[in-house]
């Protein structure tokens, strides 16, 4: 008989990095992993408990039967690995493959993510705060990810799309876009123009 599953993420189902946290245990076909909710509208991330957890103060963190992980890219990673033999392959099966879904995990981290954040500041998590949108920084931002002529929220899932569909690499679009789908979810929910 199989051990029961201890893995716990401690987050909030509805943010990016849990998401993305979420989608790699899910791609991978895990089962009875528990999330424990992390309000952090009421600053429960930043309490002196929280933080025995996660130094930062930031969610998501994994905890399970071998290892505690924090930043949601290395517990998609861990995950990936851990599970290797089940589900979606996340990371490629060949060297050459594994270090280009690397590649698109950091243009994700590094050229994707402040900007689509900044954005996603501006027009969503200020709008459900009631403060005002500051349309400057959101046009600076916008133009960090767009490509003039075409909606913001096209530009990445295009790339990615070409990325895996020219077959530069059979990985799967899960594995290099998954980091994306959060914010991308978010961006076709609210309309930024």
């Amino acid at each position: 008989m199989a051990a029961a599953n201890t893995t716990k993420i401690y987050g909030l189902k509805i943010s990016t990095c849990t998401k993305r946290v979420l989608t790699a245990l899910e791609e991978k076909n895990v089962t009875g992993y528990e999330v424990v909710t992390v309000d952090v509208s009421k600053g429960e991330h930043k309490s002196a408990e929280f933080k025995k957890k996660q130094p930062f103060g930031l969610i998501p963190k994994l905890e399970d039967d071998q290892v505690e992980l924090f930043e949601s890219r290395a517990i998609a990673r861990y995950v990936a690995e851990r599970y290797a033999d089940q589900g979606t392959n996340l990371l490629g099966p060949t060297l050459k493959e594994r270090a280009l879904v690397n590649q698109w995990l950091e243009v994700e981290s590094q050229n994707y993510t402040p900007p689509i954040f900044g954005l996603l500041t501006e027009k969503v998590y200020k709008l459900r705060r009631g403060l005002t949108t500051d349309e400057a920084k959101a046009a600076e931002h916008k133009a960090k990810v767009s490509v003039p002529g075409r909606p913001v929220h096209s530009v990445w899932p295009v790339a990615m799309l070409v990325f895996v569909v020219a077959f530069i690499t059979p990985v799967p679009l899960s594995s290099s876009a998954n980091p994306h789908l959060p914010f991308l979810f978010l961006l076709s929910a609210q309309p930024c123009r």
